[in-house]
């Protein structure tokens, strides 16, 4: 389910891979992944090295120069995996199914770290772009909206050159009312897997390794668009994705885009 391809990289300033895992304990690992956590720029799209996959890529280096040591290293893995998944879980208010031994460890650290950190705001953003054109009716109909007069606004005007639907110009036109009327709804942690990966066998694993204790849409994805600085970036890049998936978007298109605020 996972690429064997991955690029090692340095955790920290001080520690490389193979010193964290020889010195390895659960301290350690919780002030790697907080650090990690304070530092995200959420705002950014841009994807991050996935910490799991070049523990992983150590750990097949290990056991091909180590073989005697296999099992004391396969320990180590085991653990490493587990304090991440721990630390997440913790962080987010979610929890890992103990009861299926059949789910396997690796992935479930690396898709949680995938989900949570390296591509966390690229994945929110794909959510709110998949939730508004799975259900543009209803949010068109939900939020109420008007059609604009015509000839003088121009970012509607270049709204039309993008969108061959009227619903898509006025929901990204209003954005800032539609995703308020998003977060009024009950969305599951299961409905935001199935908008982010399109690999069903993903969504399933992730499905049965993950459940939700408290309210993650809620608690994390309406909380960062709380944030009056980052909330008009943000809009800005879910009506770039929606119209690269929903319209017709180019270079310049964007480029002119970034220059338009059409917010009320």
């Amino acid at each position: 389910m996972v690429s064997n391809t991955t690029q090692p990289y340095l955790i920290t300033n001080e520690y490389n891979m193979s010193e964290i895992i020889a010195h390895f304990d659960s301290n350690m690992m919780f002030d790697i992944i907080n650090d990690k956590l304070n530092s995200l720029n959420y705002v950014s799209t841009l994807e991050e090295p996935n910490m799991v996959a070049s523990f992983e890529d150590q750990f097949k280096l290990m056991q091909e120069q180590y073989p005697g040591d296999s099992q004391n290293i396969r320990m180590i893995r085991e653990q490493i995996y587990r304090e991440i998944i721990d630390i997440l879980c913790n962080k987010f208010n979610l929890a890992f199914n103990n009861q299926d031994e059949t789910i396997d460890i690796f992935t479930t650290a690396y898709y949680l770290y995938d989900f949570l950190i390296s591509n966390r705001n690229y994945i929110m953003i794909n959510f709110y772009t998949a939730f508004i054109i799975n259900n543009k009716d209803s949010l068109y109909n939900a939020i109420n909206l008007e059609v604009p007069k015509t000839g003088r606004d121009i970012s509607s005007n270049y709204a039309k050159r993008i969108y061959n639907d009227n619903k898509y110009i006025l929901l990204a036109a209003n954005m800032h009312r539609v995703l308020d009327h998003i977060a009024t709804l009950d969305i599951s942690l299961l409905n935001i897997f199935q908008s982010t990966y399109i690999d069903y066998k993903v969504v399933q694993f992730l499905d049965n390794a993950i459940a939700d204790r408290g309210n993650f849409f809620k608690d994390i994805y309406c909380n960062i668009l709380n944030s009056p600085e980052m909330l008009p970036i943000i809009i800005t890049n879910i009506k770039l994705q929606l119209q690269k998936t929903a319209g017709s978007l180019t270079d310049t298109d964007m480029d002119i885009l970034l220059n338009i605020n059409n917010e009320a």
